[in-house]
């Protein structure tokens, strides 16, 4: 007799991120302005978008749309 094995597979259960909606504004924001670092993209999404990113969120964001040169 065999017995079937049922596997239940479960999507990942990550949290959504902060920027999810708006990663075009903030890149078209981007290219239309003169910003040199981490913090004062962090600091422009916060002020624009009234979100709170983290520097490396920032780098992250960069990184995942090919920003970076």
């Amino acid at each position: 007799i065999s017995e079937a094995v049922e596997v239940a597979v479960k999507s990942g259960g990550a949290r959504k991120g902060k920027t999810t909606g708006i990663e075009e504004q903030i890149l078209a924001e981007l290219e239309s302005n003169n910003y040199h670092t981490r913090q004062e993209i962090a600091d422009m999404v916060e002020e624009k978008f009234h979100v709170r990113i983290s520097r490396s969120s920032v780098g992250r964001l960069l990184k995942k749309t090919a920003f970076v040169g």
